[in-house]
């Protein structure tokens, strides 16, 4: 079993590089010799890879996850290989990332000058290297600052500022409708313009217009009774 560890110092914050790593799906990208990373769910995923004449495939189960600090991960079947990725802030625009792996270079390689441990650390040399250029020239793409944990580096401050800002104008909107109720209740009624009748006026008049017609019902009564005498049968 080979024990191999390797550095690099990345110009990226450390923020933006641990995105960069968990996007296991990118790292075809700067090791030329893995075909393809497949995402089964957020801890496993499939690789395959070609090595001169033969091709590999295997399963790792990523066993930790610290924010811009540490992954870890071993291989589930296939090649021995259990490894490290460590994040460390050296500057405030730079990250140093150590990987340190425990493998079985015989299983990968088939030659003998290939499967030394010495070969071994300066294929990850070479890989390591490759990802800093990867990062450098990815960091103008991504955001200044933030991101969510399992996803693609999303900005989560600005969009937590962007709610925020959201329910600020809601509310005040809310609080200015209730304001222009509360300034309605208890007013009196508008004036009437010139000439327009009020609904208390035409209400008043409508009642002193009934009286009026009982009135006249009440005297038209007493002139018949006044005018016809009343019969003795």
């Amino acid at each position: 079993m080979a024990r191999i560890q390797q550095s690099v110092d990345i110009n990226v914050a450390a923020h933006a590089v641990y995105t960069l790593l968990t996007q296991f799906e990118e790292y075809p990208r700067f090791m030329p010799n893995v075909e393809a990373v497949q995402r089964i769910d957020d801890a496993h995923f499939h690789w395959s890879k070609k090595i001169a004449e033969r091709h590999l495939e295997w399963d790792t189960e990523i066993t930790e996850q610290l924010p811009d600090r540490r992954i870890t991960w071993h291989n589930l079947n296939g090649p021995r290989n259990d490894g490290e990725i460590d994040l460390q802030t050296v500057g405030p625009e730079q990250a140093r990332v150590t990987v340190t792996m425990e493998c079985e270079p015989s299983q990968l390689f088939s030659r003998e000058e290939d499967n030394t441990e010495a070969a071994m650390t300066q294929r990850l040399a070479h890989d390591l290297t490759r990802f800093k250029d990867f990062a450098e020239a990815s960091a103008g793409s991504m955001p200044a600052s933030g991101y969510a944990a399992g996803s693609e580096g999303g900005d989560v401050s600005a969009d937590s500022e962007q709610e925020a800002e959201r329910f600020s104008v809601a509310e005040e909107l809310n609080v200015d409708q209730q304001s222009d109720q509360a300034r309605r209740v208890g007013q009196m009624p508008q004036a009437a313009a010139p000439g327009e009748m009020t609904p208390s006026d035409a209400m008043a008049e409508s009642m002193r217009q009934q009286q009026s017609d009982a009135k006249g019902k009440a005297d038209l009564q007493q002139s018949i009774e006044r005018a016809v005498p009343p019969s003795d049968h």
